[in-house]
């Protein structure tokens, strides 16, 4: 054979790896370098009990840096909603699904929407005989549904572009 397979195989990821580089590809997180352009002014959380408020809020801090020079700020609506789906013979829930939908805005200096979105997460706990075992699953539930509100909702702001330093 003229060419063998393993010349071909370098010369097409050679290719795919010049390709990818000259159309302006760039990772959205490849250092903390990345993670300092992420600044915001504030965060607001409203319409959540106070503890998920405060979780919420501790979570987007440690992906973002609060920043009081920061041009953005962040508002978020939480809406939180709890439904049983094991529910056993003698009206006993056994499965409990929380449902958190957060409306987030991105706001200028001035009030003016910059981006807004809307994002659900979904997680699940299982109820005990135990009223005290089963509120701390609960909230533990509830820290893992803010840390990944948390990360959806800076994954979907770095996409886009938007942060502090785009002003």
């Amino acid at each position: 054979m003229l060419f063998s397979k393993r010349a071909i195989l370098t010369v097409l990821a050679g290719g795919a790896v010049l390709a990818v580089a000259g159309c302006g590809f760039q990772p959205i997180a490849t250092s903390s370098k990345d993670a300092e352009a992420l600044r915001l002014r504030s965060v607001s959380i409203s319409d959540a009990p106070r503890r998920f408020e405060y979780t919420l809020e501790q979570s987007l801090f440690r992906i973002i840096n609060e920043d009081p020079s920061a041009p953005n700020r962040l508002k978020v609506d939480v809406d939180l909603q709890e439904r049983g789906l094991a529910i056993q013979q003698d009206d006993a829930i056994t499965r409990i699904n929380i449902v958190a939908t957060a409306e987030y805005e991105l706001l200028d200096l001035n009030g003016e929407k910059i981006d807004a979105g809307r994002l659900t997460s979904t997680t699940s706990l299982n109820a005990t005989a135990s009223q005290y075992a089963t509120e701390v699953i609960r909230r533990e539930a509830m820290k893992r549904l803010a840390n990944d509100i948390a990360n959806r909702l800076v994954t979907s702001l770095r996409i886009r572009g938007l942060h502090a330093s785009s002003g």
